[in-house]
């Protein structure tokens, strides 16, 4: 029954029978026939298939979400397991906002697999909002994110300040706070941590930029800048580079220093010893 469950859940993630097959190394009519095995037992269609567009009925809906539910209780079990034994291994899977999951979090796995080579870490990048949302629904086991959530439901701690700065490129004149209304603004997008940040800024320093375009890509913002299009507020951890190699340069806005907070949400006190551990690592990085 896992087995058939688990075909399932990947033919809905997927969203096709064939993508399925392919990351399941098995062929397409194999898993049509663990779904119809499937229905079988439960007695009831699952799937409704329209222009072969695949679409869960309320049935299929229900099985999904429990058979979610059903495999995050085998991994816990698996890791309850492994705490009576006193090993660490298996996999954890953690969810990041874009700045620190594409520029902290790297060397944070790649020193914790040196020490717990077991340890198997699944990765989810996204904003602060979507993050917090997978955490809840208890699809990944941590996340890690930048800027407010306003959610009574889950454990929050605050673990590593981040420093943000104004930039822009090298090839643009000196800038102030006298111009910063008159030059393009280049934020993230709604529900990023780093957009919220930018909003505080503009707030307290009272800029109400001509022209704001919004990028859902640190990367891609980055070289927006880099090519002389407008301004951005970066961390600082992601443009280190730029700022030693010359290609963007710190804007004066006048103002002492702007910090804000890296934190991790889990969403039960129970903490296997994988996710002790990852914690540890974690808090270290400050």
């Amino acid at each position: 029954m896992n087995q058939h469950l688990d075909v399932f859940i990947e033919v809905v993630n997927s969203g096709s029978f064939s993508k399925a097959a392919i990351k399941m190394n098995m062929t397409q009519p194999a898993v049509s026939q663990y779904i119809k095995a499937l229905e079988n037992k439960l007695g009831t269609d699952l799937i409704e298939r329209n222009n072969k567009k695949l679409r869960l009925n309320k049935a299929g809906q229900l099985v999904y979400n429990y058979g979610l539910e059903i495999n995050n209780l085998y991994i816990n079990m698996q890791s309850s397991i492994d705490e009576l034994k006193h090993t660490a291994s298996g996999v954890i899977k953690i969810g990041a906002s874009y700045t620190f999951g594409e520029y902290i979090l790297p060397n944070i796995i790649t020193q914790m697999l040196k020490v717990y080579p077991d340890i198997k870490p699944e990765i989810i990048i996204d904003n602060t909002k979507n993050i917090a949302d997978l955490v809840e629904k208890n699809h990944i086991d941590i996340g890690i994110i930048e800027g407010i959530i306003n959610n009574n439901i889950l454990y929050k701690e605050f673990f590593l300040d981040d420093e943000m700065i104004v930039a822009t490129s090298s090839k643009n004149h000196s800038f102030s706070t006298n111009n910063l209304n008159k030059t393009k603004w280049i934020t993230r997008e709604n529900g990023s941590g780093t957009k919220q940040m930018t909003d505080l800024v503009m707030k307290n320093l009272n800029i109400k930029p001509k022209s704001e375009l919004r990028f859902s890509s640190t990367k891609v913002i980055k070289e927006a800048v880099k090519e002389g299009i407008g301004v951005s507020l970066f961390s600082l951890s992601t443009i280190n580079k730029e700022l030693n190699e010359g290609t963007l340069v710190k804007v004066d806005i006048g103002q002492e220093p702007i910090y804000r907070k890296y934190s991790y949400l889990i969403n039960s006190h129970f903490k296997t010893k994988t996710l002790s551990i990852f914690l540890d690592f974690l808090r270290q990085s400050n």
